[in-house]
């Protein structure tokens, strides 16, 4: 769990997304900010997800259940749920659904492209 306070750096993004008129200003702020969140750096220097991770939530994104994962990754299927398991901790989730949509926010993995 991230130790740092949120709530100012919170109060002060809501305050600046307020004063944005369109709502092509505000999804271009929004897709500017992601990119310095505390959890994207912590994401992109702390906590890197595998190649086989990645290749877990792929896989998940195209509605893969964990025995199907499993023989497309030529593992067991305790793996894959080794593989989702510290896929959640590291995307701060609950559900395997969370971290796919977190997943794709962040840029890790992309529909319609193979990872």
């Amino acid at each position: 769990m991230l130790s740092t306070n949120f709530e100012p750096i919170a109060a002060q993004l809501l305050s600046r997304l307020n004063r944005l008129r369109t709502k092509q200003q505000k999804v271009q702020f929004l897709a500017e900010t992601i990119s310095i969140t505390p959890l994207y750096q912590r994401l992109l220097f702390d906590e890197r997800l595998t190649s086989s991770e990645v290749a877990c939530l792929y896989w998940a994104m195209q509605g893969k259940r964990t025995q199907e994962t499993a023989k497309l990754l030529g593992v067991s299927q305790q793996t894959v749920k080794n593989y989702q398991h510290a896929i959640l901790r590291k995307l701060h989730c609950s559900t395997i659904e969370q971290a796919v949509f977190r997943a794709i926010q962040l840029g890790v993995i992309q529909p319609g492209k193979f990872h």
